[in-house]
């Protein structure tokens, strides 16, 4: 196992979400090539239940089941 330098170290070039609103990066952008994350607070009440996701770069946005 890696120590906590070694960690910082090798792993400097992630990004980390310090947000427990937001999930690690779910995938790519479509429009611009950024992260893009699931908001794990909010759940929309449709039927079925829909989540937002949020690109990190440009703010695109879309709503899936999933």
């Amino acid at each position: 196992m890696e120590s906590r330098e070694e960690y910082i170290t090798n792993h400097a070039h992630e990004k980390i979400s310090i947000n427990p609103e937001w999930s690690e990066p779910k995938y790519t952008c479509p429009k611009c090539g950024g992260d893009v994350r699931k908001n794990l607070v909010t759940v929309f009440t449709s039927y079925p239940p829909k989540y937002l996701y949020r690109c990190d770069e440009c703010d695109y946005e879309e709503y899936m089941e999933i």
